[in-house]
């Protein structure tokens, strides 16, 4: 890990980009449709669709599993991979699991998305754990195939494992120099950044001085990631851990007529704007949002970072909650922007 200013730090990690590499294979459509830029890198493309071409049936619904969308319950380990530094060697971390106690795991898929109970279930009474899943907002489907997890105890860690060492060895092994390439040239170009263009590059998640109320900040450049970002905070440690993908990192300082098309775009969202006018009323939380909204958590999940990675709501810390609150200076930016765009076409 390398301090870079401030309470800024960067990491290359291998294992984050593995498991990026898992979540990109299995929702690689739905990635591009959150691409700010509404432009995809054909060079990219080809390397996902290419790594597609050999996976099996078995392994596709392996990584449905554990990588989907709507609960990306591998990707819950972030925080737990950071405090046992298992962050770089792949096969360490393959070890890790395998001794990893079933009720750590489960303990992590149960923070999937907000659907973070207020307390852990024992995990020796069934009842408990089922109430815990029962009163997550993930959606039902999500919530049954977490507590088959549950009880299919031994093989739910065999299955994960498994699915892991596979892609590795078959796809993310041959790629590593290159990868490993990719993260030194976006580690260089952190280092060189000073506080303020890396809250420029964080604004896509949270308020400009977010970085500042938390004690770490952990940037993790991923390939995989592309456009797409990930947050994971714990409450702990104070620490939070964003992966971002490397893509972005061209984006700091830059504002296209693509990029304002695209907060336009998600500003006519009948969901994003009712989000929207409801955190002009009070900030609120992701799970307060998803009740009062009537959606699901991992639906207001896709939304909010939308409209995070666009700037256009900001995110402050109060206790165990992220609220969220309306950026109206972004707002208004983009609409006198868009107004600029119209009226120098007219002219022509």
């Amino acid at each position: 890990m390398k301090h870079l200013v401030d309470n800024f730090y960067g990491m290359k990690s291998h294992v984050f980009e593995l498991l990026a590499f898992l979540f990109r294979l299995n929702n690689h459509e739905s990635l591009n449709e959150n691409n700010p830029s509404g432009t995809n890198n054909e060079n990219f493309d080809e390397y996902i669709k290419k790594s597609r071409t050999s996976l099996s049936q078995e392994m596709k619904e392996e990584l449905d599993c554990f990588f989907h969308e709507d609960s990306y319950f591998g990707l819950t380990l972030t925080q737990l991979i950071i405090e046992k530094n298992k962050t770089d060697d792949i096969q360490e971390f393959i070890d890790f699991l395998e001794e990893l106690p079933f009720e750590q795991m489960m303990s992590s898929f149960l923070t999937s998305g907000y659907s973070i109970p207020q307390s852990m279930p024992d995990f020796n009474d069934r009842d408990e754990v089922f109430k815990a899943i029962q009163s997550s907002i993930l959606p039902a489907r999500e919530q049954a195939k977490l507590l088959y997890l549950y009880f299919d105890e031994k093989r739910t860690k065999e299955r994960f494992i498994n699915i892991i060492k596979e892609i590795n060895e078959k796809l993310y092994q041959p790629s590593l120099e290159r990868l490993t390439r990719i993260h030194e040239s976006s580690m260089k170009k952190l280092s060189i950044m000073d506080g303020e263009q890396i809250r420029e590059l964080l604004q896509r998640n949270f308020t400009k001085n977010t970085g500042r109320k938390f004690k770490r900040v952990i940037l993790v450049p991923s390939y995989c990631y592309y456009h797409a970002s990930l947050f994971s905070y714990n409450e702990k440690t104070d620490t939070v851990v964003t992966l971002f993908g490397t893509e972005t990192l061209e984006a700091v300082d830059e504002k296209s007529e693509e990029d304002v098309i695209e907060l336009v775009r998600a500003l006519s969202d009948r969901t994003k704007l009712n989000i929207i006018k409801e955190l002009n009323i009070r900030p609120r939380y992701g799970f307060e949002l998803a009740k009062k909204l009537n959606v699901s958590g991992p639906t207001i999940s896709h939304h909010i970072s939308k409209l995070s990675s666009l700037g256009l709501i900001t995110a402050t810390r109060k206790e165990n909650k992220i609220y969220f609150e309306p950026n109206h200076s972004e707002i208004e930016s983009a609409l006198r922007e868009l107004s600029s765009i119209l009226i120098q076409k007219e002219k022509h």
